[in-house]
């Protein structure tokens, strides 16, 4: 009998032991930084969407050939003919992340983390201790700034703002430091030709499949505007825009994004007014938005009530079916035992 119970409790301490692991783990794992999955998710929406924006307008753009030219209409559009990609993801543990693409003759994705900036795994020349030397920031613009030859950029720390927003339409990359006196620090983006994508952050958030929609967008009506006239580019940003503005404000109305950073809304509100959102769009926004201000935080029973149903109920009830798996485990081992003396 006490071997039949202590067979009861082993299984018990096991059960108990598994399901603890399996809750608790996500805890510990939870992080802000994007992870492998996610960042192969963005780049797959970022392809999807930007070959959906293609086709939807396939009509509009050959038809807008400036003058007629054939060179200026949809086959231009040299990251959608030139699919599909071998794609070298790199994540830094410290700051930035990129995709760094090469043509290929199947779709590949290979993940990489780096433990250094993610300027330093593009530009491993640089100079590591920029303390004493001078800075010069690009600031955040509307459009994009473009560089068609390559920047030498020794002798400074050059930081990249939020918002600044780089494409490099030369060979390699875009900035150089054959001294090793200079450094480049992103909070900004940049986009070179068709490879690479580099952001100064490494958050999910940034890194999302609802951001690749945004960012596929951009990248469509800038490789377009020597395609379409400026109105038709206008009117098509206004289109794409706005529901994407309204998902992402609604994403973070839902996840409690703005709570503490109001700020955050008034950019978000900003842009829609911005794309000539309608009247009764912008009042639903602000009335929702005022709603979320006014629902109340839970309070410290709330939060140790939701704690508890999450988290310690599934071990709670992994550990009752372990003790009945075992009463009868216990029951059925002792019937046998009961049969063999009778027999």
């Amino acid at each position: 009998m006490k071997k039949r119970w202590s067979l009861l409790a082993i299984i018990v301490v096991i059960v108990l032991i598994l399901a603890t692991v399996v809750v608790i783990q996500p805890l510990f794992n939870h992080s802000s930084i994007v992870s492998h999955d996610e960042l192969n998710e963005y780049f797959l929406t970022y392809l999807t969407e930007y070959a959906q924006l293609v086709e939807e307008n396939m009509g509009l753009l050959d038809f807008g050939m400036i003058n007629w030219n054939s060179s200026s209409g949809s086959q231009n559009l040299t990251f959608y003919w030139q699919r599909p990609y071998q794609v070298q993801g790199v994540i830094s543990s410290v700051h930035g992340a990129a995709l760094f693409l090469n043509r290929s003759n199947r779709e590949e994705f290979e993940v990489t983390d780096s433990n250094e900036a993610i300027e330093y795994y593009v530009w491993p020349s640089m100079a590591k201790n920029t303390t004493n030397l001078p800075s010069i920031r690009v600031l955040k613009a509307t459009s994009y700034y473009v560089l068609d030859t390559q920047v030498t950029a020794d002798g400074a720390v050059t930081y990249i703002d939020p918002g600044a927003n780089l494409i490099y339409t030369g060979q390699g990359h875009a900035f150089s430091f054959p001294k090793g006196t200079g450094a480049v620090i992103f909070f900004g983006t940049l986009m070179e030709g068709n490879r690479l994508i580099l952001k100064g952050s490494n958050n999910g958030e940034d890194w999302s499949e609802l951001q690749a929609r945004i960012d596929s967008l951009d990248r469509f009506l800038w490789d377009c505007k020597d395609i379409l006239n400026e109105t038709t580019l206008q009117s098509l940003k206004a289109k794409y825009t706005l529901p994407l503005l309204l998902e992402r404000i609604s994403a973070r109305m839902n996840d409690s994004s703005y709570k503490g950073n109001p700020s955050l809304f008034t950019d978000d509100y900003g842009e829609l007014q911005t794309m000539g959102a309608p009247t009764e769009t912008l009042n639903k926004v602000l009335n929702d938005y005022y709603e979320m201000q006014s629902t109340k935080s839970p309070t410290i029973f709330e939060q140790i009530g939701s704690f508890f149903v999450t988290y310690l109920w599934p071990i709670v009830a992994a550990v009752i079916a372990a003790v009945i798996g075992g009463i009868i485990l216990y029951y059925l081992t002792g019937k046998r035992k009961v049969r063999k003396r009778h027999a």
